[in-house]
C-alpha cells in the first residue's frame, strides 16, 4: 500500500513539474492559434478569454489584441530567428479605455494553460 501511495505521489509530482515547465519554460511550435494565445497573454488588456487575432502577410504577423471595451491595438509581430519567441510593435491604438503597450514580447509555450 505504501508503494502504491508513493507511486501515485510520484506521478502527480511529475505531472505538476511538466505542467509548470511547459507553461513557463518549454517552447512550443508557432502557428496562428498558438501565436494568438501568446499575444493575448502578454497584452492582457481585459478579462476576455480569447481576445487576439493574428494573420500572416509577407513574412510578418499582424495581430489585433482586443480589450473589454470592444477596441484594442494592432501589432506587427516578428518571430525571432530559430525560436518560438516574438517581438511586437504597436501599429494602431483602437482602445477606448487604456493605452496599450507600444511594444510586446513573449514566447509561444508548449502548453499555454491558465488557472483562470
Amino acid at each position: 500500500m505504501l508503494r502504491l501511495t508513493l507511486a501515485v505521489l510520484a506521478v502527480g509530482f511529475a505531472f505538476v513539474a511538466y505542467a509548470l515547465l511547459a507553461r513557463f519554460v518549454l517552447h512550443g511550435p508557432v502557428d496562428q492559434r498558438s501565436l494568438e494565445v501568446s499575444v493575448h497573454r502578454v497584452a492582457a488588456f481585459g478579462m476576455l478569454p480569447e481576445a487576439a487575432a493574428c494573420e500572416r502577410a509577407e513574412g510578418v504577423w499582424h495581430c489585433m489584441a482586443y480589450d473589454d471595451s470592444g477596441g484594442g491595438a494592432s501589432y506587427e509581430v516578428k518571430l525571432r530567428p530559430g525560436s518560438s519567441c516574438w517581438d511586437g510593435r504597436r501599429l494602431q491604438n483602437a482602445s477606448y479605455e487604456v493605452d496599450p503597450p507600444r511594444e510586446l514580447s513573449g514566447c509561444v509555450r508548449r502548453w499555454q494553460w491558465s488557472i483562470l
